[in-house]
């Protein structure tokens, strides 16, 4: 449990029962956090600040205020998030995204209708994504604290970081769900031949895409692979689903399982490559 005191600036972990000064830069963080968590649309005005004068936009203050406190909304936050885990995803450098990134097209646009329509400009854009990468500095030293498999209501801070975790970039998160898929994976060290086998028909699947293609008079014959016998993910899913989960669970380099193309020469599969 952790315990929080505002106004003396304390921390005290009941594990270790230790008591932490709040002039450390991480007891900090908390606090910025904290005060975000209570008003989640305009975050708060001293994460604004700060980041207004240490980037040098404080020739401008009046408008990087307006943007932030009364133009972007929470739907607007979630789609600019969307831009930059979509940026950094793409190059997969694992290097933060900058605000230079954050050009979209008009065509593009669309994918975003809440932007569009409150006609958020890429200058708007990069106001917002330097409050919303300063909060996000600051979430990844409180991620660690954080015990996310409490129930709702039994922690302050868990309920806070859910209710913001829509704005929080996947390379805020990334580090957590590594983590987790480490200390959950299974090194099952097995042959080859002793691995589970899935048998695929892709003739099948084609078979029955074609059927749904559009006919002729321009009319299209949509069937559903109720049974899950059909399509390859149905074929897949019905002999997968029943498995136990940590066959999934494999570390790195690892196959899940082996895969048989009905007509052609076997292959190892991994579970990755179907969903």
């Amino acid at each position: 449990m952790i315990v929080f005191c505002h106004s003396d600036h304390f921390v005290w972990f009941e594990r270790c029962s230790q008591v932490f000064s709040g002039s450390q830069l991480w007891f900090q963080d908390v606090l910025a956090v904290a005060e975000c968590m209570q008003d989640i649309k305009t975050l708060s005005q001293d994460i604004q600040l700060k980041v207004c004068f240490a980037v040098g936009f404080d020739n401008d203050l009046t408008e990087f205020l307006r943007v932030n406190n009364f133009l972007f909304t929470r739907k607007a936050d979630n789609e600019l998030v969307e831009v930059v885990n979509r940026i950094y995803v793409k190059r997969g450098d694992r290097k933060a995204v900058r605000a230079f990134e954050l050009k979209i097209s008009a065509q593009d646009m669309v994918q975003y209708p809440e932007m569009q329509a409150l006609q958020i400009d890429s200058k708007a854009r990069m106001y917002r994504f330097h409050v919303l990468s300063a909060l996000n500095q600051r979430v990844r030293t409180l991620l660690p604290l954080v015990n996310l498999s409490v129930p709702r209501g039994k922690s302050t801070l868990t309920d806070g970081i859910r209710a913001i975790r829509s704005i929080m970039f996947w390379s805020t998160k990334e580090a957590l769900w590594s983590r987790a898929l480490r200390s959950t994976a299974v090194n099952k060290k097995t042959s080859r031949d002793e691995q589970p086998t899935v048998n695929i028909d892709k003739m099948r699947a084609l078979k029955f895409k074609n059927k749904n293609s559009t006919s002729k008079d321009g009319n299209s014959n949509t069937n559903v692979d109720r049974y899950g016998k059909e399509t390859i993910f149905g074929q897949v899913m019905s002999i997968l689903h029943m498995r136990d989960v940590t066959m999934f669970r494999v570390t790195p380099n690892q196959r899940a399982f082996k895969v048989v193309e009905v007509g052609f020469n076997s292959q190892v599969g991994h579970f990755f490559f179907f969903f």
